[in-house]
């Protein structure tokens, strides 16, 4: 089997071995969660959201981590899906596929992360006048602060990537237990049981960003020579990152749903406008804990177009 140890020595031999499981299933949450995505999911297919979620978790989603952890144990050279590709099909299909892979995420970073950070300090932190010069200066340092700690050392990123991923997951939990207080305090404007039954609209809506957003367990494997131990590590990584992927999507869209109607929630924005309307239960402590999260969520989509350096 060739491999890229055979194909690049010289390139290889200076790869260090810096990535255990923990790391693996670190970098694998920052891809598969997108924060900013939970609440466009929300806003596109309100409660039918929740139902086709779960569906595409079990068709979708845990078929594809099966594969990603077979191939990425098996085949472990560096480069990843475009080395499987390789393997399967030559180097011409192997450009176009890895081509297709990438082609989004100039587009992600420079685009929607950019600009929906932008308007999160705008919005929540200090005005920001879209256009204006200090708009430019942000998303300039955003997209090249971003690139400058993707270059560095993988031994240095990881954990630039680790924390993102940890405040991510972290984030979640207190904002779901957040909407429970909430919820006690006010109550929640609830659900019909009909709100939950799959259409076909529904599909077609939440179906195209579903699958953007449950994508990326075969990031890590970009830097597959740079595990200790990919054979054993990569399954159980892939697997664990699985789970809390599911779950991180699943009980946020839940909880917004109780909180703000579907109908209410602006794309990337509902996140951070539930967490306005949740936090009221912390009384005068509302407004820097708001402040906060919305640095906190600036920071995660940071850490998540760094991620895609793999």
């Amino acid at each position: 089997m060739p491999t890229a140890t055979t194909a690049a020595p010289q390139e290889v031999s200076v790869l260090r071995k810096t990535l255990g499981r923990l790391d693996i299933v670190f970098l694998a949450v920052s891809a598969i969660i997108g924060i900013d995505l939970i609440a466009e999911i929300a806003a596109i297919g309100g409660a039918e959201a929740f139902t086709w979620a779960v569906v595409i978790a079990v068709t979708f989603l845990y078929p594809y981590a099966l594969v990603t952890a077979e191939l990425g144990s098996t085949f472990r050279s560096e480069g990843g899906p475009y080395i499987w590709v390789r393997l399967a099909f030559g180097k011409l299909a192997a450009a176009v596929a890895t081509m297709y892979y990438w082609i989004t995420n100039p587009i992600w970073l420079g685009g929607s992360l950019a600009f929906i950070s932008a308007a999160t300090w705008d919005a929540y932190i200090h005005p920001l006048a879209s256009g204006s010069f200090g708009d430019y200066l942000f998303k300039f340092t955003f997209v090249w602060f971003a690139i400058a700690t993707a270059i560095i050392g993988l031994q240095y990123g990881k954990w630039i990537v680790a924390a993102g991923a940890i405040c991510k997951v972290c984030l979640l939990v207190f904002f779901v237990l957040t909407v429970v207080i909430y919820g006690v305090k006010y109550g929640v404007h609830g659900y019909a049981a009909g709100d939950f039954s799959p259409t076909m609209a529904g599909f077609l809506g939440v179906t195209p960003v579903m699958l953007f957003a449950f994508v990326g367990f075969e990031a890590p494997n970009g830097a597959a020579e740079e595990m200790r131990n990919a054979r054993r590590d990569v399954p159980i990584a892939v697997a664990s990152s699985g789970s809390v992927a599911v779950a991180c999507y699943l009980v946020p869209i839940f909880a917004i749903l109780a909180v703000v109607p579907a109908d209410q929630i602006s794309g990337a924005s509902g996140f951070l406008d539930a967490v306005r309307e949740v936090f009221k239960v912390y009384g005068d402590a509302a407004s820097p804990l708001l402040v906060a999260t919305a640095v906190l969520f600036i920071f995660i989509a940071l850490t998540q177009g760094m991620d895609d350096r793999f």
